[in-house]
């Protein structure tokens, strides 16, 4: 689905934009602030529109100047879907890789609205819960 590896057999045809979100969020430079982060991805926005993206997330005032590498797993999370999910032009097909693995309850709430008010396609990859010792 996402192009990460050739089919053993047969092709893969995805006729849209899509947007990968691993459990990495490797789409974020870890050099560079959230702002920094969302405008490289956005070139069209200026600062006004990234920390309004920012915000949705709960990255509020100075938090959207932090550099992407003293983010949580969970913060990670949240400011790759700011950059992918408050873009102008949003990809019409995210690919989240165990999006929950490493979110906080308090971003969770954000994440959940986001993504429900998100009008593309999502595929989200889930581990099987013996994995991580629950249930």
């Amino acid at each position: 689905m996402t192009g990460d590896l050739q089919p053993t057999g047969g092709r893969v045809f995805r006729g849209v934009a899509a947007a990968k979100l691993d459990q990495r969020s490797a789409l974020l430079r870890d050099d560079k602030t959230l702002i920094e982060n969302y405008r490289d991805l956005n070139p069209e926005a200026d600062d006004h529109v990234a920390h309004a993206a920012m915000v949705r997330f709960l990255f509020r005032n100075v938090a959207a100047m932090r550099a992407v590498g003293t983010l949580s797993g969970g913060e990670r999370l949240c400011a790759a879907l700011a950059c992918v999910l408050m873009s102008a032009r949003p990809s019409q097909l995210i690919i989240l890789d165990e999006p929950t693995n490493h979110i906080a309850l308090d971003s969770m709430e954000a994440t959940q609205q986001a993504l429900a008010a998100y009008e593309g396609a999502l595929i989200a990859a889930t581990g099987r819960a013996s994995r991580r010792g629950i249930g």
